[in-house]
């Protein structure tokens, strides 16, 4: 869930959270 959030607040400052997040979704 902390990833989600992170993506969205910082998308392109956690590159690697997004992959993770799609990983979730």
């Amino acid at each position: 869930m902390a990833g989600h959030q992170r993506m969205v607040d910082t998308p392109l400052r956690a590159p690697v959270s997004s992959a993770s997040n799609s990983s979730l979704i």
